[in-house]
């Protein structure tokens, strides 16, 4: 089994995730943000619009600390969780999930072997166009020929627009350290309350996922244009708002109709491809 050292993230990503932010917390039905768990019941209900029906096996890759393996395993699906963060993936095998350490790069699983792939957190922090499509690549070669193959990443246009609703580009470094991301995808600013990542355009997102061998791609903007207006809301507020509010529906049904409009996909906080993997996709 690999340790953390030996993956192709950066250590101060894998020092952010196992002691300065607590990625099981973002989704955790009592703590999380309406925000966040727009984010979660829409990658939910996107999923399950592409999955095959169960049982069948998912290859969970950067699964992080198993939100989605939870539900999935729920579902009755076998999953296979895999993540380069050993808190996260103690934390997932505390909720009975199969997890081990891997690298989203090298991953140690057979070629053509899950019916499904989701590779739903490595592209945030792979900040090298080669190790992005090399994960893909990955992802394609453990797929089953024509199964379904899940990619997030963030947008590029959100980092600008999360720091304009947290009142932050009043501040010159937090300005800088935007203007630099917007023009260049990178974010390498930890002190600023996140950690190396990179975000995405949409046609960028595209390129990779068509280098890959990923031509053929439904692209949906995950949160939506409402996501925004959920956390600037929650930030006057300092109150969590209700699944069960007016608030998060009308947020919810603003990203369902978003799907139909391509021009608004820079208005969400991440971009979500979903599509399926060659007949005769890349073999190790």
């Amino acid at each position: 089994m690999p340790d953390d050292s030996a993956t192709t993230i950066r250590p101060e990503i894998i020092n952010y995730y196992t002691h300065d932010y607590d990625e099981a917390a973002r989704f955790a039905t009592r703590t999380a943000s309406a925000a966040s768990m727009l984010e979660f019941v829409r990658i939910q209900e996107l999923l399950r619009l592409w999955l095959p029906t169960p049982p069948a096996t998912i290859l969970d890759i950067g699964g992080g600390p198993g939100a989605h393996a939870r539900w999935l395993k729920d579902d009755g699906y076998t999953v296979r969780l895999i993540d380069p963060v050993t808190r996260h993936v103690d934390q997932a095998r505390a909720l009975g999930i199969d997890a081990s350490l891997g690298d989203a790069c090298h991953l140690d699983e057979p070629d053509h072997s899950y019916d499904a792939v989701l590779l739903l957190g490595p592209l945030y922090h792979l900040t090298e166009r080669a190790d992005r499509v090399q994960a893909l690549q990955e992802a394609v070669r453990t797929a089953r020929p024509n199964a379904p193959v899940a990619v997030a990443a963030m947008n590029r246009y959100s980092h600008f627009l999360d720091q304009a609703v947290k009142h932050s580009l009043t501040s010159t470094a937090v300005l800088s350290a935007t203007t630099d991301t917007m023009h260049t995808g990178e974010y390498d600013q930890p002190g600023l309350g996140f950690t190396t990542s990179y975000f995405h355009t949409v046609n960028e997102l595209r390129d990779e996922l068509a280098t890959a061998g990923l031509s053929t791609v439904s692209l949906y903007g995950t949160e939506g244009p409402g996501y925004w207006i959920l956390k600037t809301i929650e930030k006057a507020s300092k109150v969590h708002i209700s699944r069960d509010s007016a608030e998060f529906a009308s947020a919810l049904a603003a990203a369902r109709l978003a799907d139909t409009q391509q021009d608004v996909l820079v208005m969400t906080a991440h971009l979500l491809a979903i599509t399926t993997a060659l007949p005769e996709g890349p073999k190790r």
